[in-house]
């Protein structure tokens, strides 16, 4: 490469990131939320793909086919069309190597290669890691690779307050994730990477005591407490496992499906799920459940919210009546809420971006992370019957919280930062 002054290659909006190159001479980018834009390599107008999944694409040889991550491995045609699964592997950038792996980046950061047949289209084995702390990577036609890592995760564990208060929960720095307290306030269910892998651990906050949950190679994570706080739902290989939160009962699969997300309604009956859709976006599906603790059973998923947008981060309110989430459907992830008595009924709550939606334990509260802004937002809320009407929407400079709130019940609300 001698350098020199860019080139233009087209006039039109091409994408916001995450760009691919094919084989065919074709560039292709993402297209906000909405699809991909795929541009001649010497130039031209952009070409819009309706459709097709837009997250991360990395060509196949041949260039009719993407490998789609950031979310459950899959594959899908370049025109567009139902995307074909990969072993239930979720991960966060993926891309094929001509010696016949797929290369990605897993939930622990750890990159792993995947034997892969491109005829076929399937794994031929099992993944093995290759490099640790991987944040990022590509591979050129002639073999050079290149990676960024990152340092090992370390993160402090720690309450919040409104005006900014920190108190720490777990003394000592370290690779945890997805902390979720227990429905009475006592403990805290959190993902800690263990080597390769992440494991589900429950520290007890009284005793100052922590027992782990789930044991192996594969990762556990996104821990979701049951209401009766003896059980809790976890993301597992292949699927949602179920375990006793005092590691007296071996984990098992509840449901075995593809999902990024899940979460439990307040009566423990029904599950909200995140998918990859057919010919949507990711969408919010619903499981209903029954029993409870070691006769817990899931039924059929239904999909629930499936627009042509993505919508993610379900949260069931406290009285199991409404369902907040985030939409992309306005072109920016923003906060909604919809009735779950009456189909078709939902209010945006905030114009600002914003994901992960927390419904308040002192009420008529939803608090939300922005994107763009330290610290917390509120928006009140009022319910007359069967209409939700939102309130204004306010900020709360406390410490800035990386995608990982959850709510204590208490009179004035605090939340884990991490």
């Amino acid at each position: 490469m001698e350098g020199g002054l860019p080139v233009v290659l087209s006039e039109g909006f091409v994408g916001s990131g995450w760009s691919s190159w094919s084989e065919r001479n074709e560039i292709v980018s993402v297209l906000n939320f909405a699809g991909l834009s795929r541009i001649p390599a010497a130039g031209g107008a952009p070409q819009f793909v309706p459709g097709t999944k837009p997250f991360a694409p990395s060509f196949l040889p041949g260039g009719e086919l993407i490998l789609q991550s950031t979310g459950p491995l899959s594959i899908v045609p370049i025109e567009g069309g139902k995307p074909k699964p990969i072993r239930g592997i979720t991960a966060k950038w993926a891309q094929y190597v001509p010696a016949g792996y797929i290369l990605y980046i897993d939930r622990s950061n750890v990159l792993q290669a995947l034997p892969f047949d491109t005829i076929r289209l399937e794994a031929t084995g099992s993944p093995f890691p290759l490099v640790e702390n991987v944040d990022s990577f590509d591979i050129s036609t002639n073999g050079i690779f290149v990676c960024h890592r990152g340092k090992p995760i370390s993160r402090t564990v720690q309450w919040v307050d409104e005006s900014g208060k920190t108190e720490p929960i777990i003394g000592a720095p370290g690779p945890y994730n997805d902390p979720r307290l227990s429905p009475d306030g006592t403990r805290l269910a959190v993902a800690i990477r263990d080597g390769q892998a992440m494991q589900i651990w429950i520290h007890d906050l009284a005793r100052h005591s922590a027992n782990r949950v789930t044991f192996g190679d594969s990762s556990s994570t996104d821990p979701k407490w049951m209401p009766d706080g003896k059980y809790l739902t976890f993301l597992g290989p292949d699927g949602i496992y179920v375990a006793a939160a005092d590691g007296s009962i071996k984990p098992r699969r509840l449901l075995e499906i593809d999902s990024m997300a899940e979460n439990i309604s307040p009566d423990g009956h029904t599950m909200a799920l995140v998918r990859e859709g057919k010919n949507t976006m990711r969408d919010i599906w619903l499981v209903p459940l029954q029993g409870e603790g070691e006769t817990l059973t899931a039924g059929i998923p239904q999909p629930f919210l499936n627009g042509p947008a993505d919508e993610i981060n379900p949260a069931f309110s406290p009285d199991g009546k409404w369902l907040a989430y985030s939409s992309s459907q306005n072109g920016v992830f923003t906060i909604y809420v919809c009735s779950l008595k009456r189909a078709g009924l939902n209010w945006q709550v905030s114009t600002e971006e914003g994901f992960l939606p927390e419904w308040s334990p002192r009420g008529k509260e939803l608090i939300f992370h922005p994107l763009q802004h330290d610290g917390l937002w509120l928006a009140s809320y009022a319910v007359h019957g069967d209409t939700f009407v939102p309130g204004p929407v306010t900020s709360r400079p406390v410490a800035r919280v990386p995608f990982f709130p959850s709510l204590q019940k208490a009179t004035a609300w605090q939340h884990c930062s991490m």
